[in-house]
């Protein structure tokens, strides 16, 4: 079901965020650049993740897991896998390699957990540089994971949208959907927390802070995300836009030209 959803069928009619990417099949120079881009965007997120999970499960602090004197690697690199960080990571990553295989991929899931990926990446960077920055002192490789996951991952995702696509244009719908996954995460990591006492982020913590206050945070940051999908969306219905008037425009010359 899911692989069908990710591959466009015969009698769906191209949209503008299922073509907004460029016609890759007549640019063939552009398809290679946009796979190599897409590329090396999949393999830092990829080797951010690992490097950050090994050093955690080789060093691990009450910063990843609760108890660092007693949990195993198993234990250690789940709690890695907790962050919203990595979790945005691994949407680039999967969708880097995705559009590295077909930089023309389409269909209605592909479409939602593009954009997902576009607002979280998005709402990871602008978190950590507003935020956690100030919190975070990494060390020796750290450095490289840190840099990889907070400050290459998120503006190259972004470009890499900008450039090549796909680009949505403005949806209700999708703008809704692109709730979905963070919404798991943040039950996930309220419940997760609860058992464990433990949160991946200050901001959450609702042992320290108080449901109230993290709903308050939570609300914060959702409208900020809604702020800036919304901004994305904006932006691929200009571009449709722009495109629409340019191809009637081209049409229009040619038939003057063939009527003359």
């Amino acid at each position: 079901m899911a692989t069908a959803l990710l591959q466009p069928t015969e009698t769906e009619t191209p949209s503008a965020d299922a073509t907004s990417n460029g016609d890759f099949e007549a640019l063939p120079k552009k398809r290679r650049i946009a796979r190599t881009y897409f590329l090396i965007m999949a393999l830092i997120s990829l080797a951010a993740i690992i490097t950050t999970a090994v050093l955690a499960v080789m060093n691990p602090t009450a910063t990843v897991t609760p108890d660092p004197a007693t949990n195993g690697a198993v234990m250690v690199t789940f709690q890695v896998l907790s962050y919203f960080t990595v979790l945005s990571n691994i949407l680039v990553m999967t969708i880097g390699f995705m559009l590295f295989r077909n930089p023309n991929r389409t269909g209605r899931l592909f479409r939602i957990v593009h954009f997902d990926a576009l607002i979280m990446i998005t709402v990871t960077g602008l978190v950590f540089a507003l935020v956690l920055a100030p919190l975070t002192h990494p060390v020796g490789l750290n450095i490289l994971a840190n840099a990889g996951l907070h400050y290459i991952a998120p503006p190259m995702f972004v470009l890499g949208w900008a450039l090549f696509g796909p680009r949505p244009t403005f949806s209700l719908k999708l703008l809704g959907q692109s709730l979905i996954i963070p919404s798991v995460w943040v039950v996930y990591t309220l419940i997760h927390g609860a058992i464990i006492s433990w949160y991946p982020y200050p901001f959450l913590n609702v042992t320290t802070l108080g449901y109230g206050t993290v709903a308050i945070n939570l609300v914060v940051i959702t409208f900020g995300a809604l702020a800036i999908g919304a901004f994305y969306l904006g932006i691929g219905s200009l571009v449709a836009r722009v495109k629409a008037r340019r191809t009637t425009d081209q049409t229009a010359a040619r038939e003057l030209v063939t009527a003359s």
